[in-house]
């Protein structure tokens, strides 16, 4: 039998354990070394937070000993730059802030005054357009009414005169069969002898 076979399911349990305990103790120091190079504050619960791990974990003694090492580091760089002067206060970037956000209420004030105008404006567009458009179309449907009264009339007197004709060929009609009848009825009658 070889060792695989050999294997219980405890000691599969334990190799996998230990397998994700090594990728999350990885993915821990990944992160502190993400968030020293980007100056992020470095606390375990915000390192825990970032590796997406439990808290528990980055409190184990080599994990929390990185983490002060990297918070100590970036102590002493803080403080390098601030003899150098590059470090900006908090103060200013307060009223940095403060700043921007100023700005940033009148650029939306700005922006929303400018859509106001442009909605105005359109809709003056539209109304004027819309309103041309219907007064041809108003135009065209009264033109094309007279013309169809006109034909009306026309047909109308045309119908009149037909049923006139139609009229007079029926008194015609009734008087030929009234002729041909009677004319009928003296070739049929009986002659009297001479």
């Amino acid at each position: 039998m070889s060792a695989e076979a050999k294997r219980r399911p405890a000691d599969v349990l334990r190799e996998a354990r230990r397998k994700d305990s090594q990728v999350k103790r990885a993915r821990v120091f990944a992160r502190v070394d993400e968030m020293k190079a980007a100056g992020q504050a470095i606390t375990c619960t915000s390192v825990a937070r970032a590796a997406e791990v439990s808290v528990w974990l980055v409190y184990q003694p080599e994990i929390k000993q990185y983490i002060e090492r990297a918070r100590s580091q970036q102590e002493l760089a803080r403080d390098h730059s601030a003899e150098a002067g590059t470090v900006v206060s908090q103060g200013s970037l307060a009223v940095d802030l403060q700043l921007a956000r100023s700005e940033l209420k009148a650029v939306l004030k700005e922006r929303d005054e400018l859509r106001d105008a442009l909605r105005r404006k359109l809709g003056q567009q539209l109304e004027k357009s819309a309103t041309e458009d219907v007064v041809v179309r108003v135009n065209t449907l009264e033109e094309t009414l007279r013309r169809r009264e006109k034909e009306f009339g026309v047909l109308q007197a045309e119908r009149n005169r037909l049923q006139e004709e139609l009229s007079r060929l029926q008194d015609d009609l009734i008087a030929s069969q009234e002729a041909r009848r009677r004319l009928l009825q003296q070739v049929n009658r009986p002659q009297a002898p001479e």
